[in-house]
């Protein structure tokens, strides 16, 4: 499955609204436009329909990043209490310092 990138959904959108919301008419003008191949790669019904229910609903064909903290500080913290276990007992073997 490829990445799909800001300018794939921007244009999956304009193309599906601008065609009467008609998905074949979409994914054909799609098709030519980024030059796919008949084997190629493309957005099926489910992911044009999601794209468009997204910009519907949040006006970004985007995803987001969840609100709240990132786990990068949970993650330091862990490390650091590894150094100092290795620092503590350096004969131990990684598995005796997870236990």
């Amino acid at each position: 499955m490829p990445l799909w990138t800001r300018e794939n959904h921007v244009h999956a959108y304009d193309i599906f609204v601008k065609s009467g919301e008609s998905i074949i008419q979409m994914q054909q003008i799609f098709r030519s436009h980024f030059r796919i191949g008949w084997h190629g790669d493309m957005p099926n019904r489910n992911t044009i329909l999601r794209w468009v229910a997204a910009f519907w609903s949040k006006g970004s064909v985007l995803k987001r990043k969840p609100p709240g903290p990132s786990n990068w500080l949970a993650y330091q913290e862990i490390v650091e209490k590894v150094r100092e276990a290795i620092v503590q007992n350096p004969g131990h073997s990684a598995r005796q310092h997870v236990l």
